[in-house]
């Protein structure tokens, strides 16, 4: 499961604001393999869900997850 603050989903809700992101948009959450500097974090709105996606909610906020992809 991911949740965010409270303090976060509002800055991420001001910023899908000023993008005018459609009411369909949620973020989207990633780790990316790394190589010697470790792994990187994603953070990305996407309109889709797709088929290995695990989708929760924080403080109203819709967040998606690959549950398929694998560092």
């Amino acid at each position: 499961m991911i949740t965010f603050t409270e303090k976060a989903v509002n800055k991420i809700m001001s910023i899908m604001n000023e993008q005018k992101v459609t009411d369909d948009t949620r973020v989207r959450v990633g780790v990316k393999g790394g190589g010697c500097s470790g792994f990187t974090y994603t953070v990305d709105f996407d309109s889709r869900k797709g088929k290995f996606d695990l989708e929760f909610e924080s403080f109203g906020l819709s967040v998606l997850v690959d549950q398929k992809s694998h560092v």
